[in-house]
């Protein structure tokens, strides 16, 4: 009953003015700079949201990204399947060693386990076996990271310096230079 008291006219200019807000050319530009595959998976998201609805479009953006990292040498498994070792080598010492490909759609798992690491200790991300890190698990880890310094803890993340940024955004998506990793 009280949403058909708001005019209609206050609430299209409310999502005209949502909508430009989201798609202004600043945020393009700052999607662009983060990496060339990031701006294809927003405008293509953005384009099928405009032409369908918004739980295709989404859908859409994630095919996209998903055919982008299989592209770059992405195995099928490993889109959905983290492999990763977390153990305690000492005493309050933490390290969690990635070997597959770092990418949103197997972050999951990872995730529920660093819930369950308790505060003040140290962690160290060793991405030094890793393929290809994406965008979404490297701001993830930049987070956590950030997070647990916050809280009192140390985290250091190592093995990036072996991986080739795809564009100049700290946070960009990585790819390792050497490919004798994907034989292992």
């Amino acid at each position: 009953g009280l949403i058909h008291q708001i005019p209609l006219a206050a609430l299209a200019a409310l999502l005209v003015y949502t909508g430009y807000r989201l798609a202004s050319p600043k945020e393009f530009i700052h999607t662009y700079k983060t990496g060339p595959e990031q701006l294809a998976i927003f405008v293509t998201t953005l384009v099928c949201v405009l032409a369908t609805d918004l739980l295709i479009g989404v859908a859409c953006g994630i095919v996209l990204k998903l055919l982008i990292h299989m592209f770059r040498g992405v195995s099928f498994k490993e889109l959905f399947k983290l492999k990763y070792d977390l153990h305690e080598t000492s005493p309050g010492h933490y390290e969690v060693k990635v070997h597959s490909s770092a990418v949103f759609s197997n972050l999951m798992s990872l995730k529920s386990d660093l819930e369950y690491l308790p505060l003040e200790k140290e962690i160290i991300f060793d991405f030094s076996n890793t393929y290809l890190i994406d965008h979404s698990f490297m701001e993830y880890v930049h987070h956590f990271a950030s997070d647990y310094k916050r809280s009192g803890g140390q985290c250091e993340i190592k093995g990036l310096d072996q991986h080739k940024p795809m564009s100049e955004h700290p946070l960009a998506s990585r790819k390792r230079e050497n490919e004798l990793v994907r034989t292992k």
